[in-house]
Formats: C-alpha cells, structure tokens, sequence
C-alpha cells in the first residue's frame, strides 16, 4: 500500500515531468515569443531572412541550393539529423555555397511527445551527425512543428544554442499548397527584419511539395527585391540584439 508521502512524491514527479513537456506560449506572435527570448526576426530591417526545413533532400535541396545559387543568395537551412545522416554530402555542400546551418531535431518529432530525456539523446545525435558531416557546430535550432516545450528551450539554451521561430511562413509543405499560393501568403508578411519558412523536402509533408516551393522561390525573390529587401541567411551574428 503507498504511503500518503510516496504518493505526494510520486505525484510531484508526474507534475513536474508534465511541467517539463508542457508547450510554452512562444507560437502565439512575437511579443510571446520575445518573452521567451526566441526571435522570429533580424534586426537589420532592410532584409528577410531565408529559412528552409526538413532536409536535407536528395533532389529539393539541390534544385533550392541552385536557384540560390544562380541569384547569389544565401539561406539556412534546418536540417533533420535521421536526414543528415543519409546524405551528409548535401550538408557539405549547403556549407560550401556559404549558407548557414541550423538543427531541426533528430526524428522531426514535436518536442511534446518526448520526455526530457529522449529529448537530450535527440539533440545529441543531431549535433552529432551535422557535426561530422558539416565539420562545423550547431548554433541554431528550431523546434518540429514551431512547438518548443519549457524542458526543450531549457536544453537549448544549456547547449548554447539560439532558438528561433518565424514571422512568415507559406504552408508549402501542404498537399493544397500552390506556387502562387506560397508566394502571395509570403508576400503578405514580407516586412523587413522578418524570417521566412519554407521547406526544401518532403519527407515531412505532402509528397513533392518541395516541387512548388522551388516554384515559387524565384518568384518570391523578385517580391523580396520590389519591396526594397534583400534576402539573406539567418545566423547568430545577425540575430544579435533582436529580441
């Protein structure tokens, strides 16, 4: 039979791990966000921030990595570590052309889902992985699904790491989802200093639907330099004092 006090602790532990996986209100808009110290945005307002998730893949992430590279500009790239692990050369190469690399989990799990501990193994082996295959550190990471949970931005932030969000975001990983569609709902947030979301992969979304995202980017890129902007990556340097 539990004793009154095993069963005050054991429900104190209970609290305290749902607690730990409790999502905090980050998402809701920025000045949450900001609360939190995660930023959505660079505070040099004459540039967008180009932002792409989920890969890297064997065929969007060459065709994004090409049409960037035929406008000489550069992004970062969110790249998953079951990913990186598959085809580390990619991670390589998006290191090579100059574009910044950030860490989207492991497994592309929301970070609800996983206790601390699961959440600690996950980081480790996506730092890991991009570690031997880009010869570099992780700096930046941004949680699967734009979900951070108190236990995963306290592990972040004991990890030196910058979490971060988005201000504009095309939906270009739905099946729905046209180019047109991701450029004009980019377009309506296109306000300077803010950070755009788009996907380079698949694997987490509709199938193909990195097809339209490379669709729509150069189009996209027209809109960015009609409103006066440039594009450019999202890195800790720029994201100094942007809160």
């Amino acid at each position: 039979m539990r004793t009154s006090t095993g069963l005050g602790l054991g429900l104190g532990l209970s609290g305290a791990l749902l607690t730990a996986a409790l999502p905090v209100a980050a998402p809701v808009s920025s000045p949450c966000r900001a609360l939190f110290g995660i930023t959505d945005r660079l505070p040099d307002r004459s540039c967008v921030a180009l932002t792409f998730d989920d890969g890297p893949h064997p065929r969007g992430t060459p065709l994004v990595l090409d049409i960037l590279a035929r406008a000489g500009i550069r992004a970062t790239f969110f790249v998953v570590g079951e990913q990186v692990r598959r085809r580390p050369a990619l991670v390589s190469e998006m290191v090579a052309q100059g574009h910044e690399i950030g860490l989207h989990s492991y497994s592309h799990t929301a970070l609800v889902r996983l206790t601390p501990r699961a959440l600690e193994r996950e980081m480790d082996m996506s730092a890991s992985v991009i570690g031997e295959a880009a010869g570099l550190s992780v700096r930046l990471f941004r949680p699967p699904r734009g979900i951070f949970t108190y236990s995963g931005l306290r592990q972040v932030r004991d990890r030196g790491w910058t979490p971060v969000l988005w201000a504009a975001d095309g939906r270009d990983w739905r099946q729905r989802a046209t180019p047109d569609g991701i450029c004009e709902r980019v377009a309506r947030r296109l306000l300077g200093g803010n950070v755009i979301l788009l996907h380079d992969s698949d694997f987490y979304g509709a199938h193909e639907s990195w097809r339209n995202t490379a669709a729509a980017l150069e189009p996209l890129l027209e809109r960015i330099e009609q409103r006066g902007l440039r594009a450019a990556a999202m890195t800790v340097e720029s994201l100094r004092g942007a809160r």
